[in-house]
């Protein structure tokens, strides 16, 4: 196996297993007991039933934070296009203006 098939085969081999790892720090903090607390103090706030209102908000904090990093890259990718693009016209068009 050639090294260029080797890094294609462990880049996807990483981000399987970064997803990997997402799902389960979701599921830890869905499956999660709460303990209560320690002390029999009455003044502190109860906690909650479940973690499914935590694990949702959490989900939806990384869905957004995927959807901006690709947004970000898809800008990047964008503007090295434009850049070309431009690039390319003022040659072309000097290359025009010389006939």
């Amino acid at each position: 196996m050639s090294e260029r098939e080797q890094r294609a085969i462990r880049k996807i081999w990483r981000e399987k297993t970064k997803k990997h790892r997402d799902r389960v720090k979701l599921q830890i903090t869905r499956n999660n007991p709460i303990t209560p607390p320690a002390s029999d103090n009455e003044d502190q706030p109860p906690l909650p039933e479940n973690n499914i209102a935590l694990a949702a908000k959490r989900r939806s904090e990384i869905q957004r934070k995927l959807r901006n990093k690709l947004i970000k890259k898809n800008n990047v990718k964008l503007n090295s296009y434009v850049k070309r693009y431009v690039t390319v016209k003022r040659k072309y068009g000097a290359w025009e203006n010389r006939k």
